[in-house]
């Protein structure tokens, strides 16, 4: 590497080795911080290495030549020990003082600069060459001597003046506002009261001639409530929304009109752009490439890596674009809660509306940039194609497209879950390290992506991980979000918390809540009574055999809701259960809809507790038998859901088995791999008490889906036991979900057993049926019965069309 190269890609090494040489015993720690403190920024490293590396001798000479970061490191020299480096002398009276000011080449004192150019420019009032201290109103030089003397309260004035313009502001809100702009210094205070004398209009849109101290009080005061101060539109692009920081002539300009009249070719990428840096050779650099260029690169603290630059007072040190990590703020453009930049300016905007949209390299299509390549730049889907979106993983060296700080996925992921889910001594407690392994099994893009989102589940783990959560059933009940709801099926399935029937925790808090908002002391103990001994004795006792299923929570809440409804009619009509009577009781049936029949439960409970007497519901009537699916048209969707590889697999079973098997859909999502039996040269499946062999398609279509039961991208699932398994682990599909998938197939539940029990029963024996279907046999007879009088009747009806 040449020594010009060197002075750009390690300024500080540079330095130190000059140092070095001339202070022997200073170590190179020392070196490099008093290099740092000197020459804080690359660039005044640069700077100074470029310096020091053509006057090596400005380090001892005392010659006041060079940048000033040359006289700041001898000072940091000096305090570290060293002994051979010596502070420049002033060029005018040669005294070793802070040498802040330049003479031609020549570096000098405050006191000799000031002396000097007292010298060229006398006081305006005494013309004395005496140091300028103030400015007159007129814009003329002022000693300290000759400063303006008056008896003027100036904050009063400026207090008068926008009193005039906008008297809804309160005057000590006022008087507070110009001490923060001024600092509290009365030639800032007369200056602005000048300022705003002399120019009228300032306050109402015309401060595009104004001062930044003017700027800053318009800002203030509208901040403050004055709707009638106007913030000043920038006189190039008319904007009101920016402020005005910059000057081109004598007008006040937003940065955006600035830098567009500024900019200028780059030598590199030849767009026209503000100029960042200058080539040794003085030709102009862009932003884009001055970070971009390679000798500009620096070691990020995240990853490791050499990358450019974009947060260096971060507590960890410098960070590339791709470890720093912008606060959540509301981004000014879309007004999303969104990671942003820009909001320590006040301008926060996220990263999708501060993309720059040009054409893509690969395919042409104007879009968002998301990675510039020594060619041009691509788009998101183009970059994840191409082979340098693919590195190396700083920790473990697998090769694919990495996260962040410069490591993959896997090994973000176990960092960020170790971070989480560790205690206040850094260590991770054991239930926890269950979760960890758990989630380290799932889909790692699928769990970094719900870390970041920041829900509730997130903040609930990380209050457990604090020992500010208890890690239990009862204090997440306590938590309403879904969120917490998937968190606890997580949970669950890693073994950090144990199984319990979520169906009749539901149906107990509904019940709980339903009867808790009854008004009446007297309903509210009835339907306690009634709900707990009808339902919910019934309801545990099933759970300690198996988990109760939908429907049955449904229709404990549906029986509790009209329970609730007729003792509500009846506290109405000044009625109670002990006098009703069946007259009443059918009344109250007639006069609303037929959801009410499912009160028959609390009639019947009512009666048999003797609460009530002499009234009854009657059951309700079963509905007719289905319209059986087209015996075509099931056909034609068995072939379908045989012969098409492009629906999921899943579907296509679920289908068969409705159509070709009777089975409903509650039984359906609940089978298992345990319920497949493989053999040699079949596939069985066990709906019965004897398995039931499958046709070789069907059968492959049910290996295929025991082979994969894992849910694709499901955070939690190491092992899914079920068939069909559902958006939580541990849980599998409802059997709402399964029928609107199926209905898009053209299958209805009811419809499709309809059409294959009449088959069934028509072709085998009732007690087969029940053997290798799990019907029950009284229903397969039925239909076989049923089945055996439609055949009758066909063909009764053949033979007296022949005989005519």
């Amino acid at each position: 590497m040449t020594q010009p190269d060197r002075i750009l890609s390690d300024p500080c090494g540079t330095i130190v080795d000059m140092v070095a040489r001339v202070e022997p015993d200073l170590t190179v720690e020392q070196i490099r911080d008093a290099v740092k403190q000197a020459a804080p920024s690359r660039t005044a490293r640069r700077s100074l290495a470029k310096t020091l590396t053509a006057d090596p001798a400005l380090l001892t000479s005392r010659r006041p030549e060079g940048s000033r970061s040359v006289e700041r490191l001898i000072h940091k020299l000096l305090a570290h020990g060293a002994r051979q480096v010596a502070v420049p002398l002033c060029a005018g009276c040669g005294k070793p003082e802070p040498l802040p000011q330049r003479r031609g080449k020549l570096r000098v004192c405050a006191y000799c600069d000031a002396t000097a150019r007292a010298q060229q420019q006398p006081c305006a009032d005494c013309g004395l060459p005496r140091v300028i201290r103030y400015t007159g109103r007129n814009g003329e030089g002022l000693c300290s001597s000759c400063q303006p003397k008056d008896n003027i309260d100036w904050a009063q004035r400026i207090c008068d003046h926008i009193a005039t313009v906008d008297p809804t502001v309160p005057a000590e809100t006022v008087r507070q506002i110009i001490t923060t702009i001024t600092r509290g210094r009365p030639h800032y205070v007369r200056r602005l009261a000048w300022d705003l004398e002399d120019r009228p209009g300032m306050l109402t849109g015309n401060a595009g001639h104004g001062t930044p101290k003017v700027i800053a009080l318009i800002d203030a005061l509208r901040d403050a409530g004055a709707q009638a101060i106007v913030r000043p539109p920038c006189p190039h692009c008319g904007r009101t929304s920016v402020t005005l920081r910059n000057t081109l002539g004598d007008v006040r300009v937003c940065p955006t009109c600035y830098n567009t009249r500024k900019a200028v070719n780059c030598s590199r990428c030849k767009r026209r752009s503000p100029v960042a840096r200058r080539s040794p050779d003085g030709q102009s650099i862009c932003n884009h490439c001055d970070r971009t260029d390679p000798i500009n690169h620096e070691e990020c603290s995240g990853c490791g890596r050499l990358r450019p630059i974009i947060r260096r007072n971060s507590p960890t040190g410098p960070l590339c674009d791709t470890c720093y990590r912008p606060p959540v703020a509301i981004c000014l453009l879309c007004g999303h809660a969104r990671p942003c930049f820009g909001v320590a300016g006040g301008m926060p905007r996220c990263e999708n509306c501060t993309r720059l949209r040009e054409p893509c390299l690969d395919c042409g299509r104007t879009m968002p940039v998301k990675a510039r390549t020594a060619n041009g730049p691509l788009c998101e889907t183009c970059f994840k194609k191409n082979p340098v979106s693919f590195k190396a993983c700083t920790r473990c060296g697998t090769v694919e497209r990495l996260r962040h700080h410069g490591l993959c996925h896997r090994c973000a992921c176990n960092e960020e879950l170790t971070a989480l889910l560790a205690g206040p001594d850094g260590a991770v407690a054991a239930p926890l390290m269950q979760l960890h392994s758990t989630l380290m099994a799932s889909n790692h893009v699928r769990v970094l992506d719900w870390l970041q989102k920041r829900n509730t589940a997130v903040s609930v783990l990380r209050e457990i991980a604090t020992a500010e959560c208890s890690l239990d059933h009862e204090s997440l009940d306590a938590r309403t979000d879904k969120a917490v709801e998937h968190l606890r099926a997580i949970l669950v399935a890693a073994g950090a918390l144990p199984r319990r029937d979520e169906q009749l925790v539901a149906a107990e808090r509904w019940i709980a809540a339903a009867v808790a908002a009854i008004a009446d002391l007297s309903d509210r103990h009835t339907i306690q009574a009634f709900a707990t001994w009808t339902h919910l004795t019934r309801l545990r006792k099933y759970s300690r055999r198996k988990p109760i299923t939908a429907g049955q929570a449904v229709s404990a809440r549906r029986s509790v809701k009209a329970a609730v409804g007729f003792l509500a009619w009846l506290r109405a009509e000044g009625l109670n259960l002990e006098a009703v009577g069946q007259r009443d009781l059918d009344r109250w049936l007639e006069g609303g809809p037929t959801t009410r029949q499912y009160a028959r439960d609390l009639v019947l409970w009512a009666v048999r507790t003797k609460r009530a007497t002499n009234i009854s519901i009657p059951a309700r009537l079963k509905n007719s038998p289905t319209q059986a699916l087209d015996e075509d048209e099931r056909r034609e969707i068995a072939h379908r859901l045989l012969g098409d590889d492009q629906l999921d697999a899943r579907d296509r079973v679920a289908g068969l088995l409705s159509l070709l098997y009777a089975q409903p859909f509650s039984v359906i999502i609940r089978l298992t791999a345990d319920h497949v039996v493989v053999r040699e040269k079949s596939v069985l499946l066990r709906l019965g008490k004897e398995p039931l062999e499958l046709s070789p398609e069907l059968g492959n279509l049910i290996q295929q889906i025991a082979a994969d039961r894992r849910r694709d991208g499901q955070i939690g699932q190491i092992d899914a036991h079920w068939l069909f398994p559902g958006i939580r682990p541990g849980q599998h599909l409802s059997h709402i979900t399964l029928a609107a998938r199926l209905k898009r197939l053209g299958i209805r539940s009811l419809p499709s057993r309809t059409a294959a029990i009449r088959d069934l029963t028509a072709e085998v024996p009732a007690a087969v049926v029940n053997r290798l279907l799990g019907l029950s046999t009284s229903t397969a007879t039925s239909w076989a019965k049923r089945t055996a009088k439609t055949s009758y009747a066909a063909e009764i009806a053949r033979r007296s069309d022949s005989d005519k």
